[in-house]
Protein backbone atom coordinates (compact mmCIF):
# COMPACT_ATOMS: atom_id res chain seq x y z
CA UNK A 1 0.00 0.00 0.00
CA UNK A 2 1.07 3.56 -1.09
CA UNK A 3 0.13 6.21 1.15
CA UNK A 4 2.19 9.46 -1.13
CA UNK A 5 0.02 11.78 -2.50
CA UNK A 6 -3.72 11.82 -3.04
CA UNK A 7 -4.71 8.75 -4.20
CA UNK A 8 -4.07 5.31 -2.56
CA UNK A 9 -2.88 2.06 -4.14
CA UNK A 10 -3.20 -1.44 -3.57
CA UNK A 11 -1.86 -3.50 -5.49
CA UNK A 12 -0.89 -7.86 -4.82
CA UNK A 13 2.54 -9.66 -5.55
CA UNK A 14 2.73 -13.44 -7.19
CA UNK A 15 6.49 -14.83 -7.05
CA UNK A 16 7.74 -15.38 -10.28
CA UNK A 17 8.29 -19.02 -11.49
CA UNK A 18 11.70 -19.59 -13.25
CA UNK A 19 13.12 -23.04 -14.27
CA UNK A 20 15.61 -25.09 -12.13
CA UNK A 21 18.63 -24.76 -15.19
CA UNK A 22 19.19 -21.82 -16.46
CA UNK A 23 15.51 -20.37 -16.59
CA UNK A 24 14.20 -23.30 -18.68
CA UNK A 25 11.88 -25.95 -17.27
CA UNK A 26 12.71 -29.54 -17.31
CA UNK A 27 10.93 -30.39 -20.67
CA UNK A 28 12.48 -27.66 -22.14
CA UNK A 29 15.35 -28.86 -21.33
CA UNK A 30 14.83 -32.53 -22.68
CA UNK A 31 13.72 -30.65 -25.65
CA UNK A 32 16.99 -28.95 -26.39
CA UNK A 33 18.97 -31.62 -25.29
CA UNK A 34 16.88 -33.87 -27.83
CA UNK A 35 17.33 -31.02 -31.01
CA UNK A 36 21.28 -29.86 -30.13
CA UNK A 37 22.29 -34.01 -29.94
CA UNK A 38 22.56 -34.65 -34.06
CA UNK A 39 24.67 -31.78 -34.20
CA UNK A 40 27.01 -33.51 -31.64
CA UNK A 41 26.77 -36.58 -33.33
CA UNK A 42 27.82 -34.38 -36.88
CA UNK A 43 30.37 -32.84 -34.79
CA UNK A 44 32.03 -35.91 -33.83
CA UNK A 45 31.90 -38.14 -36.94
CA UNK A 46 33.49 -35.28 -38.56
CA UNK A 47 30.37 -34.76 -41.10
CA UNK A 48 31.02 -30.74 -40.74
CA UNK A 49 28.47 -30.74 -44.40
CA UNK A 50 25.80 -32.17 -42.53
CA UNK A 51 26.79 -30.11 -39.62
CA UNK A 52 26.26 -27.13 -41.78
CA UNK A 53 23.05 -28.18 -42.77
CA UNK A 54 21.90 -29.27 -39.64
CA UNK A 55 22.61 -25.68 -37.89
CA UNK A 56 20.04 -23.62 -39.20
CA UNK A 57 17.42 -26.08 -38.79
CA UNK A 58 18.53 -26.84 -35.02
CA UNK A 59 18.92 -22.81 -33.62
CA UNK A 60 15.15 -22.49 -35.38
CA UNK A 61 13.97 -25.48 -33.32
CA UNK A 62 15.81 -23.93 -30.03
CA UNK A 63 14.23 -20.60 -30.70
CA UNK A 64 10.86 -22.16 -30.53
CA UNK A 65 11.74 -23.79 -27.10
CA UNK A 66 13.59 -21.59 -25.45
CA UNK A 67 12.83 -17.40 -26.82
CA UNK A 68 9.07 -17.08 -24.69
CA UNK A 69 6.32 -15.04 -26.82
CA UNK A 70 3.52 -13.13 -24.64
CA UNK A 71 5.50 -15.11 -21.71
CA UNK A 72 4.85 -18.91 -22.86
CA UNK A 73 7.48 -20.70 -25.62
CA UNK A 74 6.40 -20.79 -29.03
CA UNK A 75 5.93 -24.01 -28.78
CA UNK A 76 3.36 -24.48 -26.61
CA UNK A 77 1.61 -21.85 -29.01
CA UNK A 78 2.45 -24.28 -31.66
CA UNK A 79 0.86 -27.27 -29.96
CA UNK A 80 -1.97 -25.14 -28.12
CA UNK A 81 -3.19 -23.96 -32.26
CA UNK A 82 -2.43 -28.06 -33.41
CA UNK A 83 -5.10 -29.29 -30.70
CA UNK A 84 -7.20 -26.59 -31.27
CA UNK A 85 -7.52 -27.03 -35.09
CA UNK A 86 -7.82 -31.15 -33.77
CA UNK A 87 -10.49 -30.43 -31.81
CA UNK A 88 -12.82 -27.90 -33.98
CA UNK A 89 -11.98 -30.33 -37.05
CA UNK A 90 -13.16 -33.57 -34.97
CA UNK A 91 -15.87 -31.21 -33.25
CA UNK A 92 -14.66 -31.82 -30.11
CA UNK A 93 -14.62 -27.67 -29.39
CA UNK A 94 -18.37 -28.11 -29.75
CA UNK A 95 -20.21 -27.33 -26.15
CA UNK A 96 -24.13 -27.85 -26.01
CA UNK A 97 -26.16 -27.77 -22.47
CA UNK A 98 -28.17 -30.85 -21.40
CA UNK A 99 -31.04 -28.45 -20.59
CA UNK A 100 -30.35 -27.61 -24.52
CA UNK A 101 -30.29 -30.74 -25.65
CA UNK A 102 -33.44 -32.17 -24.08
CA UNK A 103 -31.45 -34.92 -22.22
CA UNK A 104 -31.22 -33.36 -18.93
CA UNK A 105 -32.92 -35.45 -16.31
CA UNK A 106 -34.08 -33.55 -12.84
CA UNK A 107 -30.84 -34.55 -11.15
CA UNK A 108 -28.94 -33.30 -14.32
CA UNK A 109 -30.69 -29.80 -13.63
CA UNK A 110 -29.49 -29.92 -10.04
CA UNK A 111 -25.55 -29.99 -11.23
CA UNK A 112 -23.40 -26.83 -12.83
CA UNK A 113 -23.37 -27.73 -16.56
CA UNK A 114 -21.23 -25.04 -17.68
CA UNK A 115 -18.63 -24.86 -20.79
CA UNK A 116 -14.40 -24.55 -20.45
CA UNK A 117 -12.85 -24.59 -17.28
CA UNK A 118 -16.24 -23.81 -15.31
CA UNK A 119 -17.01 -27.49 -16.08
CA UNK A 120 -15.94 -28.50 -12.34
CA UNK A 121 -17.46 -26.04 -10.19
CA UNK A 122 -20.10 -27.58 -7.87
CA UNK A 123 -22.36 -25.54 -5.65
CA UNK A 124 -23.11 -26.81 -2.23
CA UNK A 125 -25.84 -25.96 0.17
CA UNK A 126 -23.79 -24.50 3.62
CA UNK A 127 -24.87 -25.46 6.46
CA UNK A 128 -27.27 -22.40 8.53
CA UNK A 129 -25.28 -19.42 8.85
CA UNK A 130 -26.33 -16.52 10.65
CA UNK A 131 -28.95 -15.56 13.36
CA UNK A 132 -31.53 -16.14 10.37
CA UNK A 133 -30.36 -19.39 9.67
CA UNK A 134 -29.43 -18.92 5.93
CA UNK A 135 -27.71 -21.45 3.84
CA UNK A 136 -24.59 -19.80 1.87
CA UNK A 137 -24.11 -21.50 -1.73
CA UNK A 138 -20.35 -22.69 -1.53
CA UNK A 139 -18.50 -23.02 -4.48
CA UNK A 140 -16.18 -25.54 -5.08
CA UNK A 141 -13.51 -25.05 -7.40
CA UNK A 142 -11.22 -28.72 -7.40
CA UNK A 143 -9.21 -27.15 -10.23
CA UNK A 144 -7.84 -23.97 -8.00
CA UNK A 145 -8.18 -25.85 -4.66
CA UNK A 146 -10.61 -23.28 -3.48
CA UNK A 147 -13.80 -22.68 -1.51
CA UNK A 148 -16.25 -19.63 -2.09
CA UNK A 149 -18.92 -17.94 -0.68
CA UNK A 150 -20.68 -14.53 -2.85
CA UNK A 151 -22.16 -11.62 -1.62
CA UNK A 152 -24.26 -9.26 -3.32
CA UNK A 153 -23.42 -5.74 -1.86
CA UNK A 154 -25.48 -2.42 -2.25
CA UNK A 155 -23.30 0.94 -2.11
CA UNK A 156 -24.28 4.07 -2.93
CA UNK A 157 -21.05 5.29 -4.37
CA UNK A 158 -18.65 7.44 -3.93
CA UNK A 159 -19.33 10.14 -6.37
CA UNK A 160 -20.71 12.66 -3.65
CA UNK A 161 -18.52 11.85 -0.62
CA UNK A 162 -15.81 13.60 0.80
CA UNK A 163 -11.95 12.93 0.75
CA UNK A 164 -12.40 12.32 4.24
CA UNK A 165 -14.65 9.77 3.68
CA UNK A 166 -13.34 8.14 1.00
CA UNK A 167 -9.77 8.24 2.83
CA UNK A 168 -12.11 5.84 5.56
CA UNK A 169 -13.35 3.79 3.25
CA UNK A 170 -9.86 2.97 2.19
CA UNK A 171 -8.19 2.52 5.53
CA UNK A 172 -11.56 -0.18 5.61
CA UNK A 173 -10.38 -1.53 2.70
CA UNK A 174 -6.69 -2.26 3.67
CA UNK A 175 -7.84 -3.68 6.95
CA UNK A 176 -10.33 -6.31 4.77
CA UNK A 177 -7.17 -7.07 3.09
CA UNK A 178 -4.86 -7.55 6.13
CA UNK A 179 -7.45 -9.12 8.06
CA UNK A 180 -7.94 -11.69 4.74
CA UNK A 181 -4.23 -12.50 4.99
CA UNK A 182 -3.60 -12.61 8.81
CA UNK A 183 -5.33 -15.74 8.99
CA UNK A 184 -3.42 -17.65 5.79
CA UNK A 185 -6.86 -19.30 5.10
CA UNK A 186 -8.17 -16.53 2.90
CA UNK A 187 -6.60 -17.13 -0.60
CA UNK A 188 -8.63 -14.73 -2.79
CA UNK A 189 -10.81 -11.41 -2.45
CA UNK A 190 -12.63 -10.57 -5.45
CA UNK A 191 -14.67 -7.11 -5.99
CA UNK A 192 -16.56 -7.03 -8.90
CA UNK A 193 -18.69 -4.29 -10.21
CA UNK A 194 -21.28 -5.40 -13.20
CA UNK A 195 -23.42 -3.17 -14.93
CA UNK A 196 -25.86 -3.80 -17.42
CA UNK A 197 -28.75 -1.93 -18.74
CA UNK A 198 -31.48 -1.54 -16.57
CA UNK A 199 -33.99 -4.32 -17.65
CA UNK A 200 -36.59 -1.80 -15.78
CA UNK A 201 -38.70 -4.81 -14.11
CA UNK A 202 -38.61 -3.57 -10.58
CA UNK A 203 -39.55 0.13 -11.34
CA UNK A 204 -42.32 -0.95 -13.83
CA UNK A 205 -44.25 -3.15 -10.69
CA UNK A 206 -43.63 -0.24 -8.37
CA UNK A 207 -45.35 1.79 -10.91
CA UNK A 208 -48.42 -0.47 -11.37
CA UNK A 209 -48.63 -0.60 -7.52
CA UNK A 210 -48.51 3.33 -7.21
CA UNK A 211 -50.02 5.28 -10.26
CA UNK A 212 -53.43 6.49 -10.12
CA UNK A 213 -56.25 4.97 -11.83
CA UNK A 214 -57.78 8.13 -12.22
CA UNK A 215 -55.21 10.44 -13.70
CA UNK A 216 -56.50 12.15 -16.48
CA UNK A 217 -55.27 10.66 -20.07
CA UNK A 218 -52.66 13.59 -20.98
CA UNK A 219 -50.57 12.77 -17.39
CA UNK A 220 -50.95 9.27 -17.79
CA UNK A 221 -49.45 9.49 -21.89
CA UNK A 222 -46.55 12.15 -20.57
CA UNK A 223 -45.33 10.21 -17.56
CA UNK A 224 -45.55 6.67 -20.14
CA UNK A 225 -43.26 8.65 -22.59
CA UNK A 226 -40.22 9.56 -19.78
CA UNK A 227 -40.93 6.49 -18.16
CA UNK A 228 -40.05 5.16 -22.00
CA UNK A 229 -37.16 7.68 -21.93
CA UNK A 230 -35.97 7.34 -18.59
CA UNK A 231 -35.68 3.43 -18.94
CA UNK A 232 -33.82 3.32 -22.18
CA UNK A 233 -30.57 4.98 -21.09
CA UNK A 234 -30.78 3.78 -17.30
CA UNK A 235 -28.26 1.38 -16.18
CA UNK A 236 -28.13 -1.05 -13.29
CA UNK A 237 -24.75 -1.77 -11.52
CA UNK A 238 -24.58 -5.16 -9.29
CA UNK A 239 -22.09 -5.48 -7.03
CA UNK A 240 -20.43 -8.78 -5.69
CA UNK A 241 -17.69 -9.27 -3.67
CA UNK A 242 -16.15 -14.05 -3.47
CA UNK A 243 -14.63 -14.74 -0.44
CA UNK A 244 -12.29 -18.35 -1.03
CA UNK A 245 -10.15 -20.34 1.35
CA UNK A 246 -7.32 -22.53 0.14
CA UNK A 247 -8.29 -26.40 0.48
CA UNK A 248 -4.82 -27.20 1.26
CA UNK A 249 -4.68 -24.59 3.79
CA UNK A 250 -8.43 -25.53 5.96
CA UNK A 251 -8.14 -29.72 5.36
CA UNK A 252 -7.12 -30.10 9.24
CA UNK A 253 -9.57 -27.92 10.06
CA UNK A 254 -12.19 -28.70 7.87
CA UNK A 255 -11.99 -32.34 9.38
CA UNK A 256 -12.20 -31.57 12.77
CA UNK A 257 -15.63 -29.21 11.78
CA UNK A 258 -17.22 -32.14 10.66
CA UNK A 259 -15.44 -32.92 7.48
CA UNK A 260 -17.09 -33.00 3.58
CA UNK A 261 -18.51 -29.27 1.92
CA UNK A 262 -20.02 -28.89 5.47
CA UNK A 263 -17.10 -28.37 7.44
CA UNK A 264 -15.10 -26.32 4.95
CA UNK A 265 -18.10 -24.72 4.60
CA UNK A 266 -17.75 -24.04 8.60
CA UNK A 267 -14.53 -22.77 8.00
CA UNK A 268 -15.30 -20.25 5.27
CA UNK A 269 -18.10 -19.22 7.79
CA UNK A 270 -15.34 -17.96 10.26
CA UNK A 271 -13.93 -15.52 8.03
CA UNK A 272 -17.74 -14.32 6.38
CA UNK A 273 -18.57 -12.04 9.73
CA UNK A 274 -15.42 -9.94 9.64
CA UNK A 275 -15.31 -9.79 5.82
CA UNK A 276 -18.81 -8.24 6.37
CA UNK A 277 -18.05 -6.02 8.64
CA UNK A 278 -15.21 -4.58 7.07
CA UNK A 279 -17.67 -4.07 3.88
CA UNK A 280 -19.93 -2.03 6.27
CA UNK A 281 -17.51 0.17 7.21
CA UNK A 282 -16.19 0.68 3.06
CA UNK A 283 -19.84 2.42 3.10
CA UNK A 284 -21.79 -1.03 2.00
CA UNK A 285 -25.97 -0.60 3.06
CA UNK A 286 -26.55 -4.14 2.48
CA UNK A 287 -24.31 -7.78 2.23
CA UNK A 288 -26.56 -10.44 1.16
CA UNK A 289 -24.98 -13.67 0.96
CA UNK A 290 -25.99 -15.62 -2.03
CA UNK A 291 -27.95 -19.27 -1.71
CA UNK A 292 -27.82 -21.65 -4.61
CA UNK A 293 -30.67 -20.41 -6.40
CA UNK A 294 -29.29 -16.73 -6.16
CA UNK A 295 -25.71 -18.03 -7.72
CA UNK A 296 -27.52 -19.42 -10.38
CA UNK A 297 -29.75 -16.29 -11.43
CA UNK A 298 -25.76 -14.45 -11.45
CA UNK A 299 -24.79 -17.13 -13.55
CA UNK A 300 -27.49 -17.08 -16.07
CA UNK A 301 -27.84 -12.85 -16.62
CA UNK A 302 -24.25 -13.19 -16.71
CA UNK A 303 -24.62 -15.39 -19.87
CA UNK A 304 -27.98 -12.93 -20.99
CA UNK A 305 -28.58 -9.78 -19.90
CA UNK A 306 -31.78 -10.07 -21.13
CA UNK A 307 -33.23 -12.41 -18.57
CA UNK A 308 -33.03 -10.41 -15.90
CA UNK A 309 -36.19 -8.29 -16.57
CA UNK A 310 -37.93 -11.95 -16.78
CA UNK A 311 -36.42 -12.69 -13.20
CA UNK A 312 -36.82 -9.67 -11.68
CA UNK A 313 -40.65 -9.33 -12.84
CA UNK A 314 -41.20 -13.17 -11.35
CA UNK A 315 -40.01 -12.30 -7.95
CA UNK A 316 -42.18 -9.02 -8.00
CA UNK A 317 -45.04 -11.42 -8.88
CA UNK A 318 -44.17 -13.81 -6.24
CA UNK A 319 -44.04 -10.96 -3.26
CA UNK A 320 -47.55 -9.97 -4.35
CA UNK A 321 -48.66 -13.50 -3.43
CA UNK A 322 -49.72 -14.46 -7.35
CA UNK A 323 -48.52 -17.59 -8.30
CA UNK A 324 -45.31 -17.94 -10.18
CA UNK A 325 -41.79 -19.55 -10.57
CA UNK A 326 -38.97 -18.07 -9.54
CA UNK A 327 -35.21 -18.54 -10.33
CA UNK A 328 -33.23 -20.67 -12.92
CA UNK A 329 -32.48 -24.78 -12.21
CA UNK A 330 -28.40 -24.57 -11.51
CA UNK A 331 -28.68 -27.18 -14.54
CA UNK A 332 -29.99 -24.09 -16.88
CA UNK A 333 -28.49 -21.49 -15.50
CA UNK A 334 -25.12 -21.48 -18.13
CA UNK A 335 -25.52 -20.23 -21.79
CA UNK A 336 -27.60 -23.22 -24.43
CA UNK A 337 -24.09 -23.75 -26.05
CA UNK A 338 -20.77 -22.59 -26.42
CA UNK A 339 -19.04 -22.49 -30.06
CA UNK A 340 -15.23 -22.32 -30.39
CA UNK A 341 -14.22 -18.61 -30.42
Amino acid sequence: MTTTGAPRTYSGWTRESFGWFMGLRTWQLLLVMLTVFPLLLAVGNGRWMLFAQLLPLVLVALALVVVPVRGRPAVRWLTDVVLFAAGRATGWSRWRSQAATGAATPQDLDTVDLPGVLAGLRLHDGPPYGSLLQRICVIQDPRAGQWTAVARITHPGLGDLDEQTRSRYADQLGGMLAAAARGEQVSRVSIMIRTVPDDGAHRAAWMADHVSATAPALVQQISAQLEQAVVSAAVRHEVFVTISISETRVRGQARQAGGGAEGRARVLYRHLQEMEGHLRGMGATAVQWLHTEDVADAIRTGYNPADAAVLEQARQEHRRGRPTVTGVAVGAAGPANAPAP
